[in-house]
């Protein structure tokens, strides 16, 4: 028994001595890593777009030592550290804080993403303390403030062929803005596309956004398909805010032909009598790779067209196009009429047109 107490009391001591000596290494960390005090996360709480927001924040020194801050940087070229000296502020780089003092800075952070999303810049730099560490502070901007947000901030309409069905729907959220209202939503090009308000469901009405607040209206955005060309323009928003203010969304997609043209024109010399003179060739592609056939259903006399298909491409056709001798009635006019052309893939069939034009510039002798 004796023994056993022993041993039991020998384990107890060791036990105890290398407790403590743990205990002395964690305080003799702490100490060190805590020679300079400083908060490593700020909030300035919500700001308006393009405007300067400025923070003062301080950095001590509990150390019996001077400690040197070298290095100090932000993460982005929109804001700055600085410090009050003779009453203007100055950007530093570096700065010696006594043993046992403290010193305020000043953060300075150009308001710069779109309303109702976030910002976040970090401050760097190193203490001769520890001049292997870097340290850091994160400046959080939770939500850009200025007018009411969307979302998309871009409709992409994309691209779809004649008569296909394109719609999308644009979220609009009050992003903290009070007292307004939607009055009116307006497309620039009705004839690209239209526009239609949603009725807000009860589930919508309580719908929030990460950083933009609640959602107050839903539009319906549709493509207008029935011929070819480009779908750009802006969506509207003509909103109650005193005075009244508009904000204007993008828009962007194209119609196009399930048949390609490429060129999508042909270019004629200005003197429309040269014969034997060949043309650029035009392609012809169907979008959804079924095999292509094409046939000349009218086109200038002065135009000689031949129809090949690609080698290795049966999607594909190749117009080979040459100047014929002219003179005949109509002369060189008959040019402004366009090449119609009948093209089949599968069961579907259209007469496309191939516009004709007239090279600018003096022809070659």
């Amino acid at each position: 028994m004796r023994v056993k107490s022993l041993i039991r009391f020998i384990f107890l001591v060791a036990l105890c001595t290398v407790g403590a000596w743990v205990a002395r290494r964690l305080v003799t960390t702490q100490a060190a890593t805590a020679a300079l005090q400083y908060p490593h996360v700020i909030e300035l709480g919500p700001q308006k777009t393009s405007e300067i927001a400025e923070h003062t924040f301080r950095i001590g020194n509990r150390s019996r030592k001077a400690i040197r801050i070298e290095d100090i940087a932000t993460s982005c070229s929109c804001a700055g550290v600085e410090r009050r000296i003779d009453g203007r502020l100055e950007r530093l780089t570096s700065v010696t804080i006594p043993a046992r003092e403290e010193h305020e800075f000043v953060i300075r952070i150009g308001i710069g993403p779109m309303p109702g999303t976030r910002q976040s810049v970090m401050i760097y730099f190193r203490g001769d303390d520890e001049p292997e560490s870097q340290r850091s502070i994160r400046v959080v901007i939770p939500r850009i403030d200025g007018t009411v947000v969307t979302h998309p901030g871009l409709v992409v309409l994309g691209t779809h062929e004649l008569g296909a069905t394109a719609t999308r729907i644009l979220d609009v959220y009050d992003n903290n803005v009070i007292d307004f209202k939607v009055n009116e939503v307006l497309s620039s090009r009705p004839d690209r596309f239209r526009v239609h308000r949603l009725p807000l469901t009860t589930v919508d009405r309580e719908r929030l956004h990460e950083t933009a607040g609640k959602l107050v209206e839903r539009i319906e955005v549709t493509a207008v398909t029935v011929r070819e060309g480009m779908l750009d323009g802006e969506i509207h928003l003509i909103l109650s805010a005193n005075p009244q203010k508009q904000v204007s969304i993008p828009v962007c997609g194209k119609v196009i032909d399930r048949v390609m043209a490429a060129p999508s024109l042909i270019v004629v010399p200005l003197n429309g009598d040269l014969a034997d003179r060949r043309l650029a060739p035009l392609i012809l592609e169907d979008r959804q790779g079924q095999t292509l056939t094409a046939e000349i259903v009218d086109s200038p006399e002065q135009l000689g067209i031949t129809v090949h298909q690609v080698l290795d491409r049966t999607d594909q056709v190749r117009l080979d196009i040459a100047m014929v001798a002219a003179g005949r009635t109509g002369g060189p006019k008959q040019l402004s009429s366009p090449v119609r052309i009948r093209v089949r893939a599968g069961n579907w069939q259209k007469i496309i047109e191939i516009p004709v034009v007239h090279q600018i510039g003096v022809d070659e002798p």
